[in-house]
């Protein structure tokens, strides 16, 4: 009997879609993802409770109150005055950016995952140029002057920032930055007090080259009064936006990025100084030059 593509297929689907479901799924000692789904009707799921749990309703009135309120002079004078908020110390001064030249189509025909780097330090003003396009805010919006950014945000609030573990960096010691979009200056946090592998798990990846380790953040208060608990799944969102402007701009300047899902939350959080609680690790990514 003769087995065809189609065949191959349709027994990957059946397999998929015909797990056996058991209250003792969860209860293994290897509890497996596949163990972990096979058991989502008895145990405890956080993600699932999550979709399960997701509404919105624009027609509930305290909902809608909440969202007007961001439309009035006294919120929109906060949105666009956020720069504000930005440090003026142990700051890094980014060389200005200079103009990319490629296109939109090679950007997007060529993306993908880098894992190995070349063994020099990033020029400084490859950094620059990186967040500076894919990143920094760009000049003043209408009408109410909120500030436009590269990327969306739900309510353009932006609670989402990026914060780097520099490697190799040339003119930039090793240690924890905040990147601030308004001033397009690197802040200093502080140096690394763990080993690499306490903080993300990096199988299969070039350790010793990289240039950067990247960690979005996201600030809760920003947008959890307008939006509630709908925030966080924009914040989610904006932070995947964000993270495709630097795979693009990246691949356009040489530098590759492989986006990380085993890092480590609670201790990174702890290393960059934020609490967990208001303000969280989001996603994380690692990224060099590409060989």
């Amino acid at each position: 009997m003769k087995i065809t593509r189609s065949d191959i297929v349709s027994a990957s689907r059946f397999k998929n879609n015909s797990l056996i479901v058991s209250d003792q799924s969860t209860k293994t000692i290897m509890g497996t993802n596949t163990m972990n789904y096979q058991g989502r009707f008895f145990d405890d799921a956080i993600s699932e409770w999550y979709l399960l749990n997701f509404r919105v309703n624009n027609n509930f009135p305290a909902f809608a109150n909440s969202i007007g309120v961001y439309s009035s002079g006294g919120a929109v004078d906060t949105m666009r005055t956020q720069y504000l908020e930005e440090s003026e110390r142990d700051v890094i001064e980014l060389p200005k950016a200079t103009k990319l030249k490629g296109s939109l189509d090679t950007c997007l025909q060529g993306r993908h995952s880098v894992r190995e780097y070349v063994n020099s330090d990033l020029p400084l003003q490859d950094l620059s140029n990186l967040l500076y396009h894919s990143l920094a805010v760009k000049g003043e919006g209408e009408p109410h002057r909120i500030f436009p950014r590269p990327y969306a945000s739900g309510g353009g609030l932006y609670p989402v920032y990026l914060y780097l573990y520099i490697n190799r960096v040339k003119g930039l010691k090793k240690g924890y930055y905040r990147y601030q979009p308004f001033n397009h200056r690197l802040r200093f946090i502080g140096e690394k007090n763990v080993e690499l592998e306490e903080l993300v798990n990096l199988d299969g990846i070039d350790t010793e080259n990289f240039s950067a380790l990247g960690f979005w953040v996201y600030e809760r208060r920003r947008n959890m009064m307008k939006y509630g608990d709908l925030g966080t799944h924009l914040a989610i969102l904006e932070a995947g936006s964000a993270m495709q402007n630097l795979n693009l701009v990246g691949y356009l300047l040489g530098i590759g990025f492989c986006e990380l899902g085993g890092y480590f939350k609670q201790v990174i959080e702890q290393e960059i100084d934020i609490d967990g609680l208001d303000t969280h690790v989001i996603g994380c990514f690692i990224s060099g030059a590409e060989i």
